[in-house]
């Protein structure tokens, strides 16, 4: 319940935070001269990009207490070492790929914002290139998720605690992050790739809530029964 409940709350701290992040016009995060003024005037920048830091290291937190509670402690598998390596690879990614967008790329844009008529175009191109680095990183952020997903998707199918399916829409969910982040290597944070997210986006959180009640309707027929008391 605990993994399940963090989960959750992980989303729920990211999804907060999400909605003070600037939106390019349009629904184009690749039109950058639409974008970068955006991010230029917005004061709360660092601030939503820290708590989607956290709200993304909660989950992943979630992930590691879900694999200890999934796997026998004297028989660890193989699945579960790689799905633990992997999640604890994807919160370093994670952390890379929010310093460069929530720090790095401000005061890059910063500086293009602010530059002189005869250095706008160099600054821009600076920007430019620190968004490029973005797209790399969040690229392979999400290969990184794709995989701890689809290995906690193996773990919970050879698992008898929980039902199988919840480890296929997960396995979903993985599938979906990895052909998101090789199409954001690729073409960067087009409308299109944005839409091939939605598994992901749409079945962490179903697979969440389905681990909270089962788990929940486990305890609670297990508990034992107490005499009506007045």
């Amino acid at each position: 319940m605990l993994g399940a409940s963090l989960w959750l709350g992980g989303l729920v701290v990211g999804t907060v935070a999400g909605f003070f992040h600037a939106s390019p016009p349009g629904g184009d995060a690749n039109n950058l001269v639409a974008t970068f003024p955006g991010i230029a005037a917005s004061g709360v920048w660092g601030a939503v990009h820290f708590g989607q830091f956290a709200g993304a290291w909660i989950v992943l937190a979630s992930l590691l207490v879900l694999y200890r509670a999934l796997e026998v402690p004297a028989k660890h598998s193989v699945l579960g070492m790689l799905g633990i390596a992997a999640t604890i690879a994807t919160g370093s990614a994670v952390a890379i790929l929010l310093a460069v967008d929530g720090i790095a790329l401000k005061h890059a844009v910063d500086a293009w914002a602010i530059a002189p008529a005869l250095e706008k175009a160099s600054a821009f191109q600076d920007a430019k290139i620190v968004r490029f680095l973005e797209w790399a990183v969040t690229s392979y952020a999400a290969l990184l998720e794709g995989v701890t997903f689809i290995l906690l998707g193996l773990v919970i199918m050879r698992s008898m605690a929980l039902p199988k399916w919840l480890g296929w829409l997960i396995c979903v969910a993985g599938l979906g992050d990895i052909v998101t982040g090789i199409g954001i290597g690729n073409e960067g944070f087009s409308p299109t790739l944005m839409v091939v997210s939605l598994p992901s986006t749409i079945l962490a959180p179903v697979v969440a809530i389905g681990i909270l009640v089962i788990v929940w309707r486990k305890r609670h027929e297990d508990a034992p029964s107490r005499p009506w008391n007045p």
